[in-house]
């Protein structure tokens, strides 16, 4: 995408297939919209891996294997990269994703140094 924009803006050449690349670019999008979809459908799953297996006295997966700053400093970077999109209405996959994420780290999880049950 950068190749095709910066062939573009440098103006005309000889030798250029501009119709060539400009063909190019609904396909580098669909690719791009293809990986944020994905990453969004992998979010609970990423998720996931920061919850710690052992159970806790009620046989619960309920801590994070990340403590209380590390996922108050995630849910900073989210809230701070994403902003008021995280609450806006027809969010594109990336934005969900952050959504989804930041739901996540807001529930009731405990963080690695809180005590066990």
């Amino acid at each position: 995408m950068l190749d095709v924009g910066s062939a573009f803006l440098a103006g005309p050449k000889k030798g250029v297939d501009y119709g060539k690349l400009a063909a190019e670019m609904p396909k580098i999008r669909a690719e791009l919209e293809y990986v944020d979809h994905s990453l969004f459908d992998a979010t609970p799953l990423i998720f996931a891996t920061l919850i710690d297996q052992k159970p806790d006295s009620k046989n619960h997966a309920s801590h994070l294997i990340i403590t209380k700053a590390e996922r108050a400093k995630l849910i900073d970077d989210l809230t701070g990269d994403f902003g008021s999109k995280l609450h806006q209405k027809d969010q594109n996959f990336t934005v969900s994703g952050a959504s989804v994420l930041k739901a996540y780290f807001l529930k009731d999880y405990k963080c690695s140094d809180d005590p066990w049950e």
